[in-house]
């Protein structure tokens, strides 16, 4: 239940700071476009209710091409975009209250 509530307000904050959202989980991932740089964003939700966590960025590099492998074969829209693996980590404050925080492009490269 926390990570569910983590992912609704890591989408409510994409949406806040110009988001549109494709898909709420595929794969794991949220699904977004930056408007602002109309890259898509695959975007990794950790949680914790004690510190932020970060991922193994190792292994979410294996996992984001896996899924952006699946998600062009299940969306093959005959176009060229730009696609980024973003992560936000999410710390439970409290019941209602939490910080996130959103690092942009943590694979590097472009």
């Amino acid at each position: 239940m926390l990570k569910e509530k983590a992912k609704a307000a890591a989408v409510k904050y994409l949406q806040m700071v110009g988001y549109e959202i494709l898909e709420r989980d595929f794969d794991g991932f949220i699904v977004a476009i930056d408007l602002n740089t109309e890259e898509t964003a695959f975007i990794n939700v950790t949680v914790s209710t004690e510190d932020f966590i970060e991922s193994d960025h190792k292994c979410l590099r294996n996992d984001f091409e896996e899924t952006l492998a699946d998600y062009l074969i299940e969306f093959p829209e005959p176009v060229d975009y730009s696609v980024r693996c973003d992560e936000i980590a999410v710390r439970v404050i409290s019941k209602d209250r939490g910080i996130v925080r959103h690092c942009v492009n943590i694979l590097g490269g472009r």
